[in-house]
């Protein structure tokens, strides 16, 4: 089963390394199988606006994007099928760096330069294939830290759950578990439920 840190951190603080934790669970008689860590190379990525599409003087399936993050507008070349104007989408610009490590610089494609390159999942380390940009919802901010607003970097603690540890199925378990074995406090997100006339005749039996 694994556990994001990222989810963990949220009901348990955690101040060691993933390593240092994953020793102390050993102790305590969990099976770490592996500790993951996603988009650790990823750098520099940013939101944008497209604010148009024009056409490629000299290649048809190549198109001159026209890329706003607030403050600074920037040409990027793309051959995506599925970006329109309006778009928000993910944008690493020179000198940001990709999930597999590639470091994104200006490039001249077919005679126009491009400064940057608009992202895809795949390029982010969400998914292995994608069918295109990954489009935003039309409430994200542009120009910010997007490796941290959409949480791209975690670490995932993979713990085979023994038979006799049950409690530890689920993050509420193995974040007890850390707030025993370091005694620091649990502080699950609360909650609270609204009554209503609808809901006060249920029965639970």
């Amino acid at each position: 089963m694994k556990f994001p840190l990222s989810w963990l951190s949220e009901w348990v603080e955690i101040t060691c390394s993933p390593e240092e934790l994953t020793e102390k669970l050993t102790q305590a008689g969990q099976e770490i199988e592996n500790i993951e860590k996603i988009g650790e190379q990823l750098q520099n990525i940013t939101t944008g606006k497209i604010e148009k599409i024009d056409p490629h003087p000299n290649a048809d399936k190549l198109c001159i994007t026209t890329i706003t993050t607030g403050k600074e507008k920037h040409i990027i070349v793309t051959g995506a099928t599925n970006i329109s104007a309006g778009d928000i989408i993910p944008v690493s610009l020179p000198g940001a760096i990709l999930a597999n490590g590639q470091k994104i610089k200006v490039s001249k494609l077919r005679g126009i330069e491009s400064f940057g390159m608009l992202c895809s999942k795949t390029e982010l380390g969400i998914n292995e294939e994608s069918n295109g940009i990954w489009i935003l919802p039309q409430d994200t901010p542009i120009g910010i830290d997007f490796i941290e607003y959409a949480q791209l970097k975690d670490t995932l603690l993979d713990l085979a759950i023994l038979p006799n540890r049950g409690d530890c199925q689920s993050i509420l378990g193995l974040a007890r578990e850390i707030s025993i074995l370091f005694n620091t406090p649990l502080t699950p997100p609360s909650y609270s439920v609204n009554e209503t006339k609808e809901n006060k005749s249920l029965s639970i039996e």
